[in-house]
Protein backbone atom coordinates (compact mmCIF):
# COMPACT_ATOMS: atom_id res chain seq x y z
CA UNK A 1 0.00 0.00 0.00
CA UNK A 2 2.62 2.74 0.92
CA UNK A 3 4.23 1.91 -2.75
CA UNK A 4 1.12 2.81 -4.07
CA UNK A 5 0.51 5.95 -2.19
CA UNK A 6 4.30 6.89 -3.06
CA UNK A 7 3.72 6.28 -7.16
CA UNK A 8 0.36 7.96 -6.66
CA UNK A 9 1.91 10.72 -5.11
CA UNK A 10 4.65 11.04 -8.06
CA UNK A 11 2.30 10.75 -10.80
CA UNK A 12 0.14 13.52 -9.44
CA UNK A 13 3.31 16.18 -8.39
CA UNK A 14 4.54 15.64 -12.13
CA UNK A 15 0.93 16.25 -13.14
CA UNK A 16 0.62 19.46 -11.85
CA UNK A 17 4.17 20.24 -12.80
CA UNK A 18 3.47 19.70 -16.33
CA UNK A 19 -0.16 21.84 -15.71
CA UNK A 20 1.82 24.63 -13.93
CA UNK A 21 4.22 24.69 -16.97
CA UNK A 22 1.50 24.20 -19.41
CA UNK A 23 -0.10 27.48 -17.46
CA UNK A 24 2.94 29.52 -18.03
CA UNK A 25 2.31 31.77 -21.33
CA UNK A 26 5.51 34.15 -21.09
CA UNK A 27 5.64 38.01 -19.85
CA UNK A 28 2.05 39.47 -20.73
CA UNK A 29 1.66 43.19 -21.67
CA UNK A 30 1.64 43.82 -17.94
CA UNK A 31 5.43 43.01 -17.15
CA UNK A 32 6.69 45.91 -20.05
CA UNK A 33 7.14 49.21 -19.56
CA UNK A 34 5.19 51.11 -22.59
CA UNK A 35 4.91 54.95 -23.27
CA UNK A 36 1.96 56.52 -25.81
CA UNK A 37 3.11 59.14 -27.94
CA UNK A 38 0.30 61.61 -29.81
CA UNK A 39 0.58 64.48 -32.19
CA UNK A 40 0.62 67.04 -28.86
CA UNK A 41 4.26 65.02 -27.68
CA UNK A 42 5.20 65.55 -31.29
CA UNK A 43 4.93 62.44 -32.73
CA UNK A 44 4.28 62.37 -36.26
CA UNK A 45 0.84 61.50 -38.19
CA UNK A 46 0.07 60.10 -40.60
CA UNK A 47 2.87 57.35 -40.51
CA UNK A 48 2.90 54.42 -43.36
CA UNK A 49 6.34 52.86 -42.65
CA UNK A 50 8.68 52.37 -39.83
CA UNK A 51 12.07 50.65 -40.06
CA UNK A 52 14.68 50.37 -37.57
CA UNK A 53 18.28 50.35 -38.76
CA UNK A 54 21.16 48.51 -37.42
CA UNK A 55 22.32 51.80 -35.45
CA UNK A 56 19.20 51.44 -33.14
CA UNK A 57 17.08 54.29 -35.03
CA UNK A 58 13.29 53.97 -35.49
CA UNK A 59 12.63 55.71 -38.56
CA UNK A 60 8.74 56.85 -39.65
CA UNK A 61 7.87 57.51 -42.91
CA UNK A 62 4.75 59.31 -43.14
CA UNK A 63 2.70 61.39 -46.12
CA UNK A 64 4.72 64.32 -44.77
CA UNK A 65 7.91 63.77 -44.59
CA UNK A 66 10.49 61.59 -43.37
CA UNK A 67 11.39 60.86 -39.33
CA UNK A 68 13.75 59.42 -36.76
CA UNK A 69 13.02 58.26 -33.05
CA UNK A 70 15.34 58.09 -30.31
CA UNK A 71 13.47 56.54 -27.93
CA UNK A 72 12.29 60.08 -26.47
CA UNK A 73 11.62 62.51 -29.18
CA UNK A 74 10.59 62.62 -32.71
CA UNK A 75 13.23 64.39 -35.19
CA UNK A 76 12.43 65.78 -38.77
CA UNK A 77 14.73 64.29 -41.28
CA UNK A 78 17.40 67.17 -42.41
CA UNK A 79 20.31 65.86 -44.07
CA UNK A 80 23.49 66.93 -43.35
CA UNK A 81 25.02 68.31 -46.83
CA UNK A 82 22.08 70.41 -48.13
CA UNK A 83 20.30 67.35 -50.06
CA UNK A 84 16.48 67.15 -49.85
CA UNK A 85 14.12 64.28 -50.29
CA UNK A 86 12.30 63.78 -53.61
CA UNK A 87 8.80 64.20 -52.22
CA UNK A 88 7.51 64.53 -48.97
CA UNK A 89 5.32 61.29 -49.30
CA UNK A 90 7.66 58.52 -47.89
CA UNK A 91 6.14 54.84 -48.82
CA UNK A 92 8.79 52.64 -48.71
CA UNK A 93 11.89 52.35 -46.41
CA UNK A 94 14.50 49.64 -46.36
CA UNK A 95 17.10 48.98 -43.66
CA UNK A 96 20.83 48.19 -45.05
CA UNK A 97 22.88 46.19 -43.20
CA UNK A 98 25.56 48.82 -43.00
CA UNK A 99 22.98 50.86 -41.19
CA UNK A 100 22.19 53.26 -43.98
CA UNK A 101 18.58 53.97 -44.74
Amino acid sequence: MTRMRRWCGALLGSMLSAATCAQNHGPTLADYNRTVWTASDGAPVHVVRMMQTSDGWLWLGTENGLYRFDGVRFHPFVATNGARLLGARIWALSAQPNGDL
